[in-house]
């Protein structure tokens, strides 16, 4: 990446060392954000776009404490239902798609049988609204805070297909971005929080709140340790 950019990366991710808290690590994802749009405009979404978010996402009950929090300053009481009974379709246990791929014998099973869900991206994020915005967008997860910014490795970029696109048309690749990587915010954001921190599927938050009225509770409660919810630890998810 160019050497101002590469300095700046530096000090920034050097912020998430230690034991940052959620909050501190997502402060940093997003000032990576502005540093890595402002060398590459690329890299800028269009506005209103939503491809990134046919995808199950997994996040910890922290990410979910502020999602909530988002939900219930943000958006009205019918988006909530509605966000709700979205939940309900992808974790119906006999037609769920979400639900199948949860109930796989083991965590590299569930973890193929998500990848291959994501693929099909048929199954929009439960957030998403009828018009194609995030319903928690102040409150958004780490991951898609970062999609399309960073890369995990040399060869596999983080970047979707409009980006992609954008590069193809002006002859250049991915290589030629230099993207940051996610190592460093990454390891920080799995090590960060309380030690039995759990993380789940975002529509298994979103169930595990259902109010009788079929609106989210608006207090964030952790996922039961006794395995009637899925729940996932630092370690498995790490692994994911």
């Amino acid at each position: 990446m160019p050497t101002d950019l590469s300095r700046a990366f530096e000090q920034v991710t050097a912020a998430v060392g230690g034991g940052a808290n959620l909050i501190a690590t997502l402060e940093v994802v997003d000032t990576l954000n502005e540093m890595v749009e402002g060398v590459h405009p690329v890299l800028r979404c269009p506005p209103t776009c939503s491809r990134c978010c046919n995808y199950q996402l997994f996040v910890s009950e922290e990410e979910w404490a502020l999602v909530l929090r988002a939900l219930h300053a943000d958006a009205a009481p019918a988006a909530r239902r509605r966000i709700v009974r979205g939940a309900r379709r992808m974790l119906d246990r006999k037609r769920g798609p979400l639900a199948r791929a949860l109930r796989a014998r083991d965590l590299e099973a569930m973890s193929a049988a998500i990848a291959r869900l994501n693929s099909q991206r048929r199954h929009t994020c439960v957030l998403l609204s009828a018009d194609g915005r995030c319903t928690a967008y102040a409150g958004r997860p780490m991951l898609c805070r970062a999609y399309g910014r960073v890369t995990h490795t040399y060869d596999e970029p983080m970047l979707c297909k409009i980006f992609t696109d954008r590069l193809h048309a002006a002859g250049r690749t991915h290589h030629d971005l230099q993207l940051t990587d996610f190592g460093p915010v990454r390891d920080a954001y799995l090590r960060g929080g309380p030690d039995d921190l759990r993380w789940s599927a975002l529509a298994v938050f979103v169930l595990l709140h259902a109010a009788d009225d079929g609106d989210l509770r608006p207090d964030p409660a952790p996922l039961p340790r006794d395995g009637s919810w899925p729940a996932l630890t630092r370690f498995e998810m790490a692994r994911l």
